[in-house]
């Protein structure tokens, strides 16, 4: 399936009726939704791209007849099952997705995931991805969406998301048209300071509600040891519908990181149902868990040698708990830290001018903590100033309770009368008013909203 942009060159010397042809330089958009009626052929609501196929949505490219370049933007791809036991998606193929600076969006909904460089042998329907997956296909925006299952990122899984584009040949000014610049094109991972982020969305959404009052089930997990890192000013999204374990490392200098609990389930009939008291529901943090989105900075190349950068202040930590608790253990760290750098400016006055060094402050980030049912924070909370400015100030730690309790349909307790939380947890029974305890925190301003 190709819905790639073109190749167009208008130089004069190359005189064909091929240089009146549209500027079609931009990728188009492939979507593929297996629907319920597809069972009744036996394939069970199946998508399957087998080894040889391709789905390119690739961007094109134009040369105008002064030898100007213009480059088109990539298209997306969107891959859908139908949500059904046993339906698989297989993605063999290739996904191609490449942009000359930026880079196609891909979307795909599969009942589990497993993320990880060996599969796991379970359930026939589960969807095995690489981290090669996330950084070989060229993708600038990536939507995995686990809808009937889990989703895993399996302990020691490093996805280091660098993205990669292409790069247009010397060879390719002596081609008139083309349909597709599949070997015209080098694949390259360009420098820091040129290189966009990749966003990543991570979602969950577990479908029956009577198996949360029954098990510990815990729907999207990054494992013990792994690492999600995006590069500077990237985002990465993480939703469940009942709850999120976080073992491992989440990294977005000046970015953002977003975790979040919702209370609606995409699987029953309508708009969505609000559940009553859920103990077992819930953002979990490890005790060796990292999330940071501290201040960064890229250093520039001048051919002077002189210090310039590309600054990030530090971002944006979001835990939002629309259901349960937040919860998380000794030796887990938020970071929003910020920072400051040496470099070269210029400086004008009326005795002197010339480049001088200067000291530059990164401002720290904002740390936001909401939950329903209420919040036990004994891991570090750190968004300090890191610079030796004194006028440099810390970062803002953001706490509200949600104050909807009435709102909610009364449930049964869990059998035990207490909170169920993941084995390596140890805490006392919370009451069901919402409550919230911290402690280990570095920041300059705290707001607590919807307590005393």
């Amino acid at each position: 399936i190709d819905v790639s942009g073109r190749w167009i060159n208008d130089l004069p010397t190359l005189s064909t009726d091929e240089r009146f042809l549209p500027l079609a330089v931009d990728g188009g958009s492939v979507a593929l939704e297996s629907e319920p009626e597809i069972l009744l052929t036996g394939f069970s609501g199946s998508i399957k791209l087998n080894e040889g196929s391709c789905i390119d949505v690739t961007a094109g490219a134009a040369m105008d007849s002064s030898g100007r370049l213009s480059f088109g933007s990539a298209g997306s791809i969107a891959i859908k099952s139908s949500a059904f036991d046993k339906s698989e998606v297989q993605l063999d193929g290739d996904l191609l997705g490449f942009g000359f600076d930026g880079g196609g969006a891909i979307s795909v909904e599969a009942n589990n995931i497993w993320i990880g460089e060996t599969s796991q042998p379970s359930q026939g329907d589960q969807l095995h991805l690489t981290p090669g997956f996330f950084t070989d296909q060229g993708f600038e925006s990536i939507e995995l969406i686990a809808e009937r299952d889990r989703l895993i990122v399996a302990d020691g899984t490093e996805l280091d998301l660098k993205l990669t584009n292409w790069q247009i040949t010397s060879e390719l000014q002596k081609v008139s048209a083309s349909d597709s610049l599949t070997g015209w094109v080098d694949t390259v991972v360009l420098p820091e300071w040129r290189r966009k982020p990749i966003d990543l969305a991570l979602e969950a959404v577990y479908p029956s509600k009577g198996a949360y009052l029954t098990t510990d089930y815990i729907p999207l997990t990054v494992g013990q040891g792994a690492m999600i890192r995006t590069d500077n000013g990237g985002r990465i999204s993480l939703t469940s519908n009942h709850s999120i374990s976080i073992y491992g490392d989440l990294v977005a200098h000046g970015g953002n990181i977003e975790l979040e609990l919702s209370r609606e389930n995409k699987n029953l009939p309508g708009d969505g149902t609000k559940y009553g008291y859920l103990s077992k529901s819930g953002i979990w943090l490890g005790e060796e868990s990292l999330i940071s989105v501290e201040a960064d900075t890229i250093m520039l190349p001048d051919d002077l040698g002189q210090r310039k950068a590309i600054l990030f202040d530090a971002g944006v930590v979001s835990l939002y708990a629309q259901e349960g608790y937040v919860m998380s253990q000794p030796g887990s760290v938020i970071d929003a830290s910020g920072g400051s750098v040496l470099l070269d400016v210029e400086r004008t006055s009326t005795t002197s001018s010339g480049i001088q060094e200067q000291q530059v402050n990164l401002n720290a980030g904002l740390i936001s903590i909401k939950s329903l049912e209420g919040m036990l924070l004994n891991g570090k909370l750190i968004a300090e100033s890191n610079s030796s400015d004194p006028s440099a100030s810390g970062g803002i730690l953001e706490l509200e309770l949600l104050a909807d309790k009435a709102s909610r349909i009364e449930e049964a307790y869990d059998n035990t009368g207490g909170l169920i939380v993941p084995p390596i947890y140890s805490v006392p029974y919370l009451e069901r008013e919402p409550t919230f305890y911290i402690h280990n925190n570095s920041v300059s301003h705290i707001y607590a909203m919807g307590s005393e």
